[in-house]
């Protein structure tokens, strides 16, 4: 019996000793130490402490990227006419000279036109497979390339979306059953 008050004590002995390293300034990987001012352990939690100088880059590495501000881009504003199910062009109006896109919401974005917005500022895309009835339509950017605009240009853009798994969407509509 001895031998197991022993044992016990010994591991009792290695836990405490465990314990009171752990309430040592420790320092993570990314030079934030943990602030044991409180105690060390228990309530209220360790705090990460910032550093005196922040980091010189940005996550995950390399310069911040700062938004571009372009106040051209922030003063378009894209429409699409109602669209009927069965319809097989989709009309509507936005900036001059840009490539979109039109995809079906419900089908997880899929493509299903693309065209380019005229000198006038209005277009007319073919679509494949014809709008059907309570699917939403949304109206996205095709291809910047060669343009004087960025993607980064439209992405704070008061009524543009970033949707999930989709990307930016500019306007949408409701197919009408």
């Amino acid at each position: 019996m001895n031998k197991l008050k022993s044992r016990f004590l010994t591991v009792a002995i290695v836990v405490a000793l465990a314990v009171a390293g752990c309430r040592s300034k420790t320092t993570l990987p990314t030079g934030y130490p943990i602030n044991n001012s409180s105690g060390g352990g228990g309530y209220p939690a360790n705090t990460l402490v910032p550093p005196a100088t922040p980091p010189s880059s940005g996550y995950p590495g390399g310069a911040s990227a700062s938004p571009t501000t372009n106040s051209e881009v922030a003063s378009f504003i894209f429409t699409l006419d109602p669209i009927r199910a069965g319809d097989t062009h989709v009309t509507g109006a936005g900036p001059a000279s840009l490539l979109i896109r039109l995809t079906d919401y419900n089908e997880a974005g899929f493509q299903i036109g693309t065209g380019l917005i005229d000198a006038q500022g209005h277009f007319d895309i073919a679509i494949n497979p014809p709008a059907i009835g309570g699917h939403r339509i949304n109206l996205q950017l095709g291809d910047l390339t060669g343009t004087k605009y960025h993607l980064e240009d439209f992405g704070n853009v008061p009524g543009i979306r970033d949707i999930p798994l989709i990307g930016l969407v500019m306007t949408s509509t409701l197919t009408i059953k």
